[in-house]
C-alpha cells in the first residue's frame, strides 16, 4: 500500500506543478539595437511521451513518468512490465474514469518489440525508461535516430566492500537488508557484489548467515514475512543456478586481493526492453574429459572414396528434402523439370582415430554427363605453421562438411579452431575483391535454382519454368548472400549437404555467418551486431559482414501461407542482452578474417542435462579478445529448443503438432512432427551445408570431442 500512497503523492505534486508552468519575459536591452525589445518564452508540450515501466515498483515509477508528462500537456504511451502488467492496466482504467481526454493516456502491453518500437517511432517525442544499463543503451540507440528526448534511470552494480576496520555487524545488516529484505533483491539499489578482506571474512560470514536466518520467507501480503517470491520462476531458477563462487560463466571475479562472499546476481529493474524472453539459466558444466581429437597431421584419403550419384532412395524426409513434396505443391510440375535438369553426386570418407569423423561432400553435374564440373574438396593443408583441413567449395551448388560418424551422446562438448575463412564478406572495406563478389566468382549466373525461397517471395517471378538465370540470384540482388556454418547441431544422424531450406527445419542450435550483399541490406540496417566489449549494438551495414550469429531454433509456423516455406523460428543470443534470446537477427560478434591464420577463432557447443551452451572465442572486431558463452535451457517460458530430446524420456509430447501445406499446386500434411516417445539424436556439422547457396574456402583444425568424466562415450 505504501507504493500506492507514494503514487498518490506524486500525482498531487505534479498537479500542483501544472499550475506553475509559466513562460518568461526576458529584456534584451543589453543587445545593441534591441533596447526596447523583450524575448517571450512559451512552454508547449513536447508531444507523445513513452513511459517504459519496470516490474519492481510498477505503480510508483509509472507515476513519476506519466504524471510529469501529463501535467505538461503531453499524451502518454505507457508500456507496463510484461511480467506484471495488471497494476498499470488498472491505473489506466482509473485515469480513463477520471475523465482524461481520448488518446491522452494509453497503456500498450507486449514484450520487447513494443518498447523498441516506441523508442524508434518518429511520432514519439520523448521516452522515459527505468531499467538496466543494457536496456538504457538499447533505448538510447533507437531514440537517437529520431533525436527524441531520453530520460534514463539505470541500475548500477557497485560493490559493497568490507574492510578490516569495518563494523562487521552493520555491514552484514546492510547486506541482509539490501540484498534480501528490501524488494527481495530485485531493485536497482540492491547489493549485488560483496568483497570482504581476509581479516574479517569469517566474522562477516557468521554475522551474515545469522541475519539471514532471522528472516521469514513467505507471502509478503502476510504480516511478519520479510522475503517474498521473485518475479518469475525463471528468475528463481537463475538465482539457484549461480555457481558456488557467485559468478556467472562469462563474468569472472575481479582480480582483487580480497576474499569474496558474493550474493546472487540481480534480476533487478530489467524491463521488457532488455529482457524480451528469459534470463539464461546458467549451468554448471560437467567436468569434461577428452575422447577424440583431430589435428589433420595424418593424410586424408578423399581419393579412396568414389563420387556416387544421389538417387534419393533413402530421403531424410518427404517435406523439404531435395526432392520433397513441399516444392512440387508450391511450384507445380515445372519444378520437377527443373530438379531433373542436373544430377547430384556425393562422396564421404572417414577421418580421425577409429574414423570418429566423417567428411561429407556434395557436387552438381550440370549437364548429367557423369562429370562434375567444379567438385568441392576437403584436403590436408597448413596454416600459420600448423596442420589443417582445407574446405573448398568453388561452385555454390556444392557442399563440404565435417560431422560425427556416430550420433553424439546425451552430454558432450564439441570444439575446434577456425584458421581461415573466405565465404563472403568484405576485405579492405569492399565486397568486390580477387575478381569475386561477396566470395563468389564473377563467372556466369548463380541462383537458388531449383530450391527458391518460395513462389511468393520477392526477388523473382516465382515461376519454376523460368530459365536458370531468372531464379533468385545469390551473388547479388535482394537475395544475395554467402555464409558458413561455424558449428551447428541438427536433429538426425549422418547429415550431408542439402538445399538450404531443408536445414531451416532441421537445426537445433547453431553458430553461423551470414554475409549479405549490400543489395539485400538496401536502405535498412541489415540487422545489428553486438559489440561485446561494451555491450552496445551497431548496424550490420557498418560491419565487414563476417559476423557470428549464435542461434537457437524454436517451434515452426505449422501452417505457412501459400508460396511460403516450412521453417523454425530463430532466436539469437548476444552479450548485449546477457544471452537472453530474441527473435530477430542480432549478431553476437564480428570476425576479423585479415588476422587469420596467425590468430584463430574457437567455436564450441555443449549439451548437458539442462540445455545447450554456445561458445565463441577470439579477437573480435571492436570488442577485442572475448569469450562469448551462452547457456539456453531446453525449455524457457514454454519456448522449447526444437527437437531437443535425444532420448524419449526427456520429452512428454506437449509440443507435437501437424505441419500443414495448402499451396498453389497441391496440399499435404505431416502429422506427429514432435510426438511423445520420439527421440532426435544430435549430430554436429561444420562447413558449407547448402547446395544452392554459399561458396568459398575455409581451413580448420583441432576438432575435439569431450564427454563427462566417468563416461566412456
Amino acid at each position: 500500500m505504501e507504493e500506492v500512497r507514494a503514487a498518490v503523492r506524486i500525482f498531487h505534486g505534479f498537479a500542483g506543478e501544472a499550475t506553475r508552468l509559466f513562460g518568461r519575459q526576458i529584456p534584451l536591452g543589453a543587445v545593441p539595437g534591441l533596447e526596447k525589445h523583450l524575448a517571450v518564452t512559451v512552454r508547449e508540450p513536447l508531444g507523445p511521451v513513452a513511459a517504459l515501466v519496470p516490474f519492481n515498483y510498477p505503480v510508483e515509477l509509472y507515476a513519476h513518468k506519466a504524471t510529469a508528462a501529463l501535467a505538461a500537456g503531453n499524451a502518454v504511451l505507457v508500456h507496463p512490465p510484461a511480467r506484471c502488467p495488471l497494476a498499470v492496466l488498472r491505473i489506466g482504467e482509473l485515469v480513463e474514469r477520471a475523465g482524461a481526454p481520448e488518446g491522452a493516456h494509453r497503456v500498450i502491453t507486449g514484450g520487447v518489440r513494443v518498447s523498441q518500437e516506441l523508442a524508434s517511432r518518429p511520432g514519439v517525442a520523448a521516452v522515459s525508461l527505468t531499467g538496466s544499463t543494457t536496456a538504457g543503451r538499447e533505448i538510447a540507440r533507437r531514440a537517437a535516430d529520431t533525436l527524441k528526448k531520453v530520460h534514463l534511470e539505470l541500475g548500477g552494480n557497485d560493490a559493497l566492500i568490507v574492510c578490516d576496520d569495518a563494523d562487521v555487524e552493520a555491514a552484514a545488516d546492510a547486506v541482509v537488508l539490501g540484498r534480501l529484505a528490501r524488494g527481495n533483491g530485485q531493485i536497482c539499489c540492491a547489493v549485488k557484489r560483496v568483497y570482504v578482506q581476509d581479516g574479517v571474512h569469517d566474522s562477516f560470514v557468521e554475522a551474515l548467515l545469522a541475519g539471514a536466518a532471522e528472516l521469514s520467507v513467505g507471502d509478503q501480503l502476510v504480516d511478519g514475512n520479510d522475503v517474498g517470491p521473485l518475479i518469475s520462476e525463471e528468475a528463481a531458477e537463475r538465482v539457484e543456478s549461480v555457481r558456488p563462487d557467485g559468478t556467472a560463466p562469462r563474468r569472472p571475479l575481479l582480480p582483487l586481493s580480497l576474499g569474496s562472499a558474493n550474493a546472487a546476481p540481480d534480476d533487478g529493474t530489467a524491463t521488457a526492453a532488455d529482457r524480451p524472453a528469459e534470463p539464461p539459466k546458467q549451468s554448471k558444466a560437467p567436468a569434461w574429459k577428452l575422447l577424440h581429437s583431430e589435428n589433420f597431421a595424418k593424410p586424408l584419403d578423399p581419393a579412396g572414396a568414389p563420387w556416387t550419384r544421389e538417387t534419393y532412395s533413402r530421403p531424410f524426409d518427404t517435406i523439404m528434402e531435395d526432392n520433397g513434396k513441399w516444392y512440387a505443391n508450391d511450384y507445380g510440375p515445372a519444378r520437377n523439370t527443373a530438379f531433373d535438369s542436373f544430377a547430384t553426386y556425393r562422396k564421404e570418407f572417414k577421418v580421425g582415430d577409429g574414423g570418429w569423423l566423417t567428411a561429407s561432400l556434395s557436387a552438381r553435374d550440370w549437364d548429367k554427363d557423369g562429370r562434375i564440373e567444379k567438385p568441392p574438396s576437403i584436403t590436408n593443408g597448413t596454416a600459420a605453421g600448423g596442420t589443417v583441413a582445407e574446405l573448398k567449395v568453388p561452385d555454390h551448388t556444392g557442399g563440404a562438411v565435417f560431422r560425427p560418424t556416430k550420433a553424439l551422446p546425451d552430454q558432450y562438448r564439441i570444439e575446434y579452431k577456425l584458421k581461415t575463412l573466405d565465404f563472403g564478406g568484405k576485405r579492405n572495406g569492399t565486397i568486390d575483391y580477387d575478381n569475386r563478389v561477396n566470395g563468389y566468382s564473377k563467372d556466369g549466373c548463380k541462383t537458388q535454382h531449383p530450391w527458391g525461397e518460395g513462389s511468393n517471395s520477392p526477388g523473382w517471378e516465382g515461376d519454376a519454368s523460368a530459365p536458370y538465370c531468372e531464379w533468385q540470384d545469390v551473388r547479388e540482388g535482394n537475395y544475395g548472400y554467402n555464409g558458413f556454418h561455424y558449428l551447428s547441431i541438427v536433429d538426425f544422424q549422418n547429415p550431408a549437404p542439402r538445399n538450404n531450406h531443408f536445414w531451416h527445419y532441421r537445426r537445433k542450435v547453431l553458430m553461423d555467418s551470414f554475409a549479405q550483399h549490400p543489395d539485400r541490406v538496401g536502405s535498412g540496417t541489415g540487422g545489428r551486431v553486438c559489440n561485446s566489449g561494451n555491450d552496445t549494438y551497431y548496424d550490420y551495414k557498418d560491419s565487414s559482414f563476417s559476423t557470428v550469429n549464435m542461434w537457437i531454433s524454436g517451434l515452426p509456423n505449422w501452417t505457412p501461407g501459400k508460396g511460403g516455406l516450412a521453417g523454425n523460428s530463430q532466436w539469437s543470443m548476444t552479450s548485449c542482452l546477457d544471452g537472453v534470446t530474441e527473435q530477430q537477427l542480432s549478431s553476437a560478434a564480428e570476425l576479423q578474417p585479415e588476422l587469420m591464420p596467425d590468430q584463430d577463432y574457437v567455436f564450441a557447443i555443449e549439451r548437458d542435462a539442462t540445455g545447450y551452451t554456445l561458445e565463441a572465442s577470439g579477437n573480435f572486431a571492436r570488442a577485442g579478445q572475448q569469450t562469448l558463452r551462452f547457456h539456453r535451457p531446453f525449455v524457457v517460458d514454454d519456448k522449447p529448443i526444437w527437437h531437443y530430446n535425444v532420448k524419449p524420456g526427456e520429452y512428454d509430447g506437449r509440443y507435437n503438432n501437424t505441419l500443414v501445406q495448402n499451396d498453389h499446386n497441391g496440399s499435404s500434411s505431416w502429422p506427429d512432427q514432435w510426438p511423445a516417445g520420439s527421440a532426435y539424436p544430435d549430430s554436429f556439422v561444420i562447413g558449407d551445408l547448402y547446395t544452392n547457396v554459399y561458396g568459398g574456402s575455409a581451413s580448420l583444425t583441432d576438432i575435439k570431442m569431450f564427454v563427462p568424466k566417468g563416461k566412456k562415450k
